[in-house]
């Protein structure tokens, strides 16, 4: 108990060294407006989908640069979830946080209720408990990361994540990862939490404490 509460003193510390207005900041935990939410979603819908005639049918060029074949990007919250299912990847995870930050409410509560942030959490579980991590499993860990996190910029998202049983626990296993991103945005994001809500500081020295006996300190 003593260690959890040392450990969870060390966030609290680095959070007030990078201040904590500058966190929230970066978090974006603050709740936008819905003409708002209405005009930056229909703004970004137009420049994601930019439809390209070709021989062999229509290819949809993304905002992001990349051209898919076939016939339609991924855009639905089933799609994005179907992908991770079958072949998870770092520009699927990519793809799905620039997807969450443009649609709107709805969008993240279908999102959820067919099992997201479960999907989510279980890719970025399996790969921290990895005893060595390629590449690629570093890459998938930080961009399914960057994703809860921008999960968390909506409330109901944050609720969710608070609900989801043991998630700050997985997330806090990226503390030993040696990929440079993944290691500073795990601890930002577990001292926000932390000083965010009661729950959050709850929730928080819980993961320490699952950390611990994961990595038998």
């Amino acid at each position: 108990m003593i260690l959890k509460n040392i450990l969870l003193f060390v966030l609290i510390l680095f959070l007030l060294e990078v201040k904590l207005q500058l966190l929230l900041q970066v978090l974006h935990l603050k709740e936008v407006l819905p003409h708002q939410r209405r005009n930056v979603h229909h703004q970004n819908l137009m420049l994601r989908k930019k439809l390209v005639s070709s021989n062999r049918g229509i290819s949809v060029v993304s905002g992001t640069g990349r051209t898919f074949s076939g016939k339609q990007s991924l855009e639905a919250p089933e799609e994005f979830v179907g992908q991770l299912k079958f072949k998870p990847g770092s520009r699927v995870l990519e793809d799905l946080e620039k997807a969450i930050k443009e649609n709107n409410e709805e969008w993240l509560t279908s999102f959820l209720d067919i099992g997201g942030l479960s999907t989510v959490l279980r890719e970025l579980e399996i790969r921290l408990k990895k005893g060595q991590m390629n590449n690629l499993d570093k890459l998938i860990s930080y961009h399914s990361v960057k994703v809860i996190h921008q999960i968390m910029q909506q409330e109901q998202g944050f609720r969710a994540i608070l609900q989801k049983d043991n998630a700050f626990g997985i997330i806090s296993l990226g503390l030993s990862s040696d990929h440079v991103k993944l290691q500073a945005l795990v601890p930002l994001l577990l001292a926000a939490v932390a000083c965010i809500s009661t729950q959050g500081h709850a929730e928080v020295v819980d993961a320490m404490g699952y950390y611990q006996k994961q990595k038998n300190e």
